[in-house]
């Protein structure tokens, strides 16, 4: 019972942080963690969870494993910037998770652990060259 009752609470502790992020204007989010060497996103599905922990700054990023995080793969260099990651769980239980530099506007997609540059329409659909 007394688990239950832990469960119950912790659930609507974190209802509670995710509804009261969802009434403030993005910029007021993404400017919260200015300075910051590090953000987190955190999604859930079912019964499961994850998260993952990035550098704003240089785009590095891992995931949680058990306890342990574990570095998401490059598929190229990527240079310092000023970056976001955002993950959203569809009503099938994909995970969909893209990395966004905010000053260039190149993206990235996540698949099998590793980042996988956005095509760019503005380039005839290749991903832009890489810059230092």
């Amino acid at each position: 019972m007394r688990s239950v009752t832990f469960s119950v609470a912790l659930c609507l502790l974190v209802v509670w942080a995710v509804a009261s992020k969802a009434d403030a204007p993005v910029e007021a989010v993404g400017n919260s963690q200015a300075g910051a060497k590090f953000a987190l996103v955190t999604y859930a599905w079912g019964n499961s969870w994850g998260s993952t922990k990035y550098s704003p700054t240089t785009g590095e990023a891992f995931y949680a494993s058990n306890g342990v995080w574990v570095k998401h793969q490059e598929s190229a260099p990527i240079p310092t910037g000023q970056y976001e990651i955002q993950a959203a769980v569809s009503s099938t239980n994909y995970l969909n998770t893209v990395r966004l530099e905010k000053v260039s506007g190149r993206a990235w997609y996540l698949t099998n652990n590793k980042w996988v540059e956005m095509k760019n329409p503005e380039a005839g659909g290749a991903p832009p060259a890489n810059r230092p």
